[in-house]
């Protein structure tokens, strides 16, 4: 299915993380790197670049993992598989893993992700964050007047009136202490994904969201969380940031476009 109208689409991750417009598409992260590091950063792991090499470490896969957990076991089981080797050594094993389509955790990795989601639970902060009436992993999609750029947004949770406040975002983090983690949320661009999520419903479902937040859980016992919410100034600097950085990819494209190599379509740092 190739989108060309601006709508809510319930699309598979690979699909969704691809170019599923009509046209060259970018997400909050996409343009995060774009700004935070820069468009050579981006190019390298961009689905725009047949070249592109899918970055993959176990850090990532535990926070994927925790993160579909959070959301409900049917997200879980759509994209993991819990081994029943405890290692890759035999021939029997790494055949196994090889014929694998989804990210492969050993069960010592699951008894983690469980013990993080059971202590989120019952943390009163954050324990009604993703339940309720709504639907995980929906992704907004639009495309953006000024650039002619088509806008992808995918709210963690998003909930059956979007006009309420709402948690976009289930975060692992080293720190969930939210005097570190309201700093560390802008050197991490949350601020961008949070003003595009709250743009993307606007433009999409025609309603204003009453605000946003973002829950950031720690990685080690006793995984303790936190509620980050933005404000509307807050919200009002990630859009000016998530629209300094899309100006920047439109231009880049228009130069790809044109036929200019990559190290000159996609510079690095500014």
């Amino acid at each position: 299915m190739t989108i060309n109208k601006p709508g809510v689409y319930d699309l598979p991750i690979d699909d969704y993380h691809g170019q599923p417009c009509e046209g060259p598409s970018v997400s909050a992260s996409g343009l995060r790197t774009i700004l935070l590091d820069s468009p050579a950063h981006y190019w390298a792991e961009s689905s725009l670049n047949p070249k592109a090499e899918k970055v993959d470490t176990l850090a990532l896969r535990i926070g994927k993992a925790a993160h579909s957990w959070v959301l409900g076991e049917p997200e879980f089981n759509r994209n993991f598989v819990v081994s029943p080797f405890e290692e890759f050594r035999t021939k029997e094993a790494k055949e196994w893993r090889d014929s694998q389509t989804r990210v492969v955790l050993k069960a010592k990795d699951l008894d983690m992700v469980r013990d993080m989601a059971d202590a989120l639970r019952a943390q009163p902060c954050v324990a009604s964050a993703f339940t309720g009436h709504g639907m995980p992993e929906m992704s907004l999609i639009w495309q953006d007047e000024e650039t002619g750029v088509w806008l992808k947004a995918r709210p963690d949770w998003l909930p059956a009136d979007p006009a309420m406040y709402f948690a976009q975002e289930y975060k692992s983090a080293v720190s969930a202490d939210p005097r570190k983690a309201s700093r560390q949320a802008f050197d991490l661009g949350y601020d961008i994904q949070a003003a595009l999520a709250v743009d993307g419903i606007r433009a999409t479902m025609g309603v204003e969201p009453l605000g946003i937040a973002h829950v950031v859980q720690e990685k080690t016992p006793p995984y303790a969380a936190s509620l980050l919410m933005f404000s509307r100034e807050q919200l009002e600097f990630g859009r000016r940031r998530y629209r300094e950085a899309l100006k920047r990819f439109a231009g880049c494209l228009a130069r790809h476009h044109a036929g200019d190599p990559p190290a000159v379509a996609w510079p690095g740092y500014l």
